[in-house]
């Protein structure tokens, strides 16, 4: 059986090939060779281009070849982001490796000349804002220790869910715009009859 130190460059090579790949159908490929770096803590005995020893993930991850798998944080031409990577293991179910990478993604440095990834169709600062999964989990990690690591155990659902527990992140439905009969059946799941009419008669007042 190979060591750690033998097995870490395999590993580097294929993911650094697969991310910078123009083909489609990398996900599951990339996805695994990651998962075996990370369970196992692979990156742990490479080094970077100084011959000092990765001090996190994160380190290892933005290396350029062929130190480690040179992976940007925001998204270019022909490439993966870390951002890209943790949409993939969120789809293709790699929770873990999701809320790992997730972990780190604030840890991740923006390549000199290259504007941040937006994380969201309505933010678009240097700081993740918004209700992007990468804003909820920067803030879960730095404000609600306690949620952040009951989330990382697998004690919610997704972060959206960890951060309606924290409290900053507003409970929201899918409402039916083309029938109104059903719309409001929707909200009175969520609302009295009461509520729904006092918000009528209060929306209608700030209407006129």
């Amino acid at each position: 059986m190979k060591t750690p130190q033998e097995r870490l460059p395999v590993y580097t090579k294929l993911i650094f090939e697969l991310a910078h790949s123009k083909g489609k159908d990398v996900a599951l490929y990339i996805l695994n060779h990651l998962s075996e770096v990370v369970s196992d803590e692979l990156w742990r005995h490479g080094t970077s281009a100084d011959g000092e020893p990765f001090e996190c993930l994160s380190d290892y991850l933005q290396a350029k070849w062929p130190h480690g798998p040179h992976i940007d944080p925001a998204t270019s031409t022909g490439s993966l982001s870390i951002d890209d990577i943790i949409d993939l293991a969120d789809n293709h179910g790699y929770g873990t490796l999701a809320k790992v990478l997730g972990a780190e993604r604030k840890a991740f440095q923006r390549s000199e000349g290259r504007p941040a990834k937006t994380v969201d169709n309505v933010n678009s600062l240097e700081r993740p804002t918004g209700n992007s999964r990468t804003y909820i989990e920067q803030r879960l990690s730095e404000q609600f220790p306690d949620i952040w690591r009951a989330y990382l155990d697998g004690e919610y659902k997704s972060a959206r869910a960890a951060g309606i527990a924290a409290g900053f992140v507003p409970k929201t439905v899918t409402v039916r715009v083309d029938d109104v009969e059903k719309a409001v059946r929707t909200l009175l799941k969520h609302f009295t009859p009461g509520q729904l009419e006092q918000g009528l008669q209060a929306a209608a007042h700030y209407g006129r």
